[in-house]
């Protein structure tokens, strides 16, 4: 199997990160708001941010713990199969 294309994923994604950034940046200097309301507004939008990704940590993290627990019981039930034999 050939393993190139992670090569060039992390300069991707490091190009996509600058330009959101820049992007932004642009953004909020020719914005028609005050400087007092773009902050605001960048702050509900990190707040958000931060939300939704705790959310996914957290769905992620439940997901891992069940599919521990079904790993650990599938092991015990093929240990009894084993020891049976």
């Amino acid at each position: 199997m050939n393993n190139n294309s992670c090569d060039y994923s992390s300069p991707f994604l490091t190009g996509m990160l600058i330009g959101v950034v820049v992007g932004g940046a642009v953004a909020l200097l020719y914005s028609p708001k005050s400087g007092k309301e773009n902050r605001e507004f960048v702050r509900k939008k990190a707040l958000q941010a931060r939300d939704f990704a705790m959310d996914k940590f957290d769905d992620l993290k439940e997901g891992a713990l069940d599919l521990k627990d079904k790993t650990h019981k599938a092991v015990k039930a093929a240990e009894k199969e084993f020891k049976k034999s």
